[in-house]
C-alpha cells in the first residue's frame, strides 16, 4: 500500500476512535478490542494499534500490559486534581494575555467568543466544547507560554469525554458566555489582575458543576 494512503488510513482511524470516545459512544472504562475496532471502522489491525497508542499519549485510553486497552477511567480525585491544575494554568494564561496581547490577538479572542455564542443556540455538547476550547486557545496564543499550552491541550482532549460521560448541564452555557465576555474585557483593558481572577473563577465554576455531575453519575453507577 502506498505510504501516503497508509498515513491517511492511520489518521482516519485515529480521528474516528477519538470521536467515538469524546462523544461518549465508548464510555469510561470500556474495553477496546483491536479486532472489534478494525471491523467497526473497516480497516486492518495495524492502523487501530497505532491509533490506540497515540490516544494513550493523549490520555484518552489506558494501555494495560497483557490486558489490553480501556477508555480512560476517572474518579472524584482525578476530576479534582484536573481542575486544580486548570485553575492555576488558566489564571496565569489570562494574566499574561492581558499583559502581552496584540490587537490582532484580541480580534481572534473576540471571534472565538462570538463563535461560542453562536454555537450555544443549537450545538451539541461536543461542538460546544470545541468552540469553548477555541476561546481559551486564543487567550493562550496571546499568553505565549508553550509549556502551559501543552497542559491545556491535554485537558481539552479529556474534558469532552468527561462531560459526555457525566452529562453536560445546559444551564452552564449562559454562565460560560457571561464569563467569556468578562475575561475578554479584562484582556482588552490590559487588566491582568482582573483577567486572572475572572479566569480562576471561571474554572472553579466548571469544577463545581462537574463535581455535581460526578455525584449524579456515581449514584447511577452504584445503583446498577
Amino acid at each position: 500500500m502506498d505510504q501516503s494512503v497508509t498515513k491517511l488510513r492511520y489518521y482516519e482511524t485515529l480521528e474516528r476512535i477519538r470521536s467515538d470516545i469524546l462523544s461518549g459512544q465508548f464510555s469510561s472504562g470500556m474495553r477496546l478490542k483491536i479486532a472489534d475496532l478494525a471491523e467497526r471502522y473497516d480497516t486492518s489491525h495495524m492502523p487501530v494499534r497505532e491509533a490506540l497508542r497515540m490516544l494513550g499519549g493523549e490520555g484518552l485510553v489506558e494501555l494495560e500490559p497483557n490486558k489490553g486497552v480501556r477508555v480512560r477511567r476517572f474518579d472524584r480525585a482525578f476530576l479534582e486534581n484536573l481542575f486544580d491544575i486548570r485553575v492555576s494554568v488558566e489564571q496565569m494564561q489570562a494574566r499574561r494575555a492581558a499583559e502581552q496581547r496584540t490587537s490582532q490577538q484580541l480580534v481572534a479572542i473576540n471571534a472565538a467568543r462570538l463563535e461560542f455564542e453562536a454555537a450555544a443556540k443549537n450545538a451539541d455538547v461536543l461542538e460546544l466544547l470545541t468552540c469553548n476550547r477555541k476561546f481559551h486557545a486564543a487567550i493562550s496564543v496571546a499568553a505565549k507560554n508553550s509549556e502551559a499550552d501543552e497542559i491545556e491541550l491535554r485537558h481539552s482532549r479529556l474534558l469532552p469525554m468527561l462531560w459526555n460521560n457525566l452529562g453536560y448541564p445546559r444551564e452552564r452555557v449562559s454562565v460560560v458566555i457571561d464569563d467569556h465576555r468578562h475575561i475578554e474585557a479584562a484582556v482588552s483593558d490590559r487588566d491582568a489582575n482582573a483577567a486572572a481572577i475572572l479566569a480562576a473563577a471561571h474554572c472553579l465554576k466548571a469544577k463545581q458543576d462537574m463535581m455535581v455531575a460526578w455525584e449524579h453519575y456515581e449514584g447511577k453507577q452504584n445503583n446498577r
